[in-house]
C-alpha cells in the first residue's frame, strides 16, 4: 500500500465522516422518538467508523513513510558502496595496466634488436586492447549501477497495482455505507 494508496483512503473515511456529520442535523427532522433515536445511533455508529478509518489511515501513512525511508537510504547505500568500489577497482586496473605498458615501451627503447622490439610493440598493443575492454567493462558495470531505470519501473508497476487495490477499497467502503444508509432509511420510507 502506498502513501498515495493510503491518502485517497482517507479521503474516503473523511467524506463519510463529514457526510455522517453534517447529516445528523435530519435526526430532528423526524418527529417521532423512536425514528430520531434510530437516526441518531446510526450516524453515532458511522462517525465512529469514520474516525476510525481515518486514525488507522493516518498510523499507517507515517508507518509506511517511516519504512520507505529506512529502505530506500539502505539501498542506497549499497548501491553508493558498490560504485564506489567499481571506481577504486577501474583506477586500480588503469594503473596496473598503464605500469605493463610503460616497462615494456621502455625495453622497446633499450633493446638495440628489430625483432625483441616486434615482440614488446605487439605485447604493449595487446595491454592497450585488454586495458580498453577491462575499462569499458567496469565503466559499463558503474553505469548500470547508477541507473534507476529498473527501480523507477518496479515503482511504476507497485503504483499500477496499488491503484487497483485502491479502487476496491474505496468500492467496498462506499457500498458499505450505501447498505448501511438503505437499512436505515428503507423502513422510514415504508412508514
Amino acid at each position: 500500500m502506498t502513501r498515495k494508496h493510503i491518502h485517497n483512503i482517507l479521503i474516503v473515511s473523511g467524506a463519510i465522516f463529514a457526510l455522517t456529520i453534517t447529516s445528523s442535523v435530519t435526526v430532528s427532522a423526524y418527529a417521532d422518538e423512536p425514528t430520531q433515536t434510530k437516526l441518531a445511533a446510526y450516524y453515532k455508529s458511522e462517525g465512529t467508523l469514520a474516525k476510525k478509518n481515518l486514525a488507522d489511515g493516518q498510523a499507517a501513512v507515517t508507518k509506511l513513510a517511516d519504512r520507505n525511508i529506512a529502505e530506500n537510504q539502505k539501498l542506497e547505500h549499497k548501491r553508493y558502496d558498490r560504485v564506489a568500489y567499481l571506481k577504486k577497482k577501474a583506477k586500480s586496473v588503469q594503473s596496473s595496466y598503464d605500469k605493463q605498458i610503460k616497462a615494456k615501451t621502455q625495453k622497446i627503447k633499450a633493446s638495440k634488436d628489430s625483432a625483441t622490439k616486434a615482440k614488446l610493440r605487439e605485447g604493449v598493443n595487446r595491454l592497450k586492447v585488454d586495458r580498453k575492454k577491462d575499462i569499458d567493462m567496469l565503466s559499463l558495470q558503474i553505469k548500470y549501477t547508477n541507473d534507476t531505470t529498473d527501480l523507477k519501473q518496479m515503482n511504476l508497476i507497485n503504483q499500477i497495482d496499488a491503484k487497483e487495490q485502491e479502487e476496491k477499497v474505496k468500492k467496498v467502503m462506499f457500498d458499505n455505507f450505501l447498505k448501511r444508509l438503505n437499512n436505515v432509511f428503507t423502513p422510514l420510507v415504508k412508514q
